[in-house]
């Protein structure tokens, strides 16, 4: 049989779910007016007894500003292969340029 405390995490966790789609660690805080780490804590534990799936935070995902294409072959760039790249950034050859690797 559950702890009280165990029931108002899972409460917790199951009004946010419905409201907000997921529990995040921070509005489980908030609700139950207890630190971050407590409810890891907590989160971890009901992990581990089957009751909750508990995901840790990963960050953000970045997202890439910069980088290079580069050729995968010597040769010489074709216009249909210039136009199915060239939304993935800018171009600094025409068709007909001879590219090497």
């Amino acid at each position: 049989m559950p702890t009280v405390t165990v029931e108002n995490y899972l409460k917790a966790i199951y009004s946010l779910q419905l409201t907000e789609g997921r529990a995040k660690s921070k509005a489980i805080a908030e609700r139950l007016e207890v630190s971050v780490p407590s409810v890891t804590s907590m989160l971890q534990s009901l992990s581990g007894e089957g009751m909750v799936d508990y995901q840790p935070y990963k960050g953000e995902i970045p997202g890439r500003i910069n980088g290079s294409l580069i050729s995968m072959e010597d040769g010489s760039g074709t216009a249909y292969s210039i136009d199915k790249l060239q939304d993935r950034g800018t171009f600094f050859i025409l068709p007909g340029d001879n590219l090497y690797t």
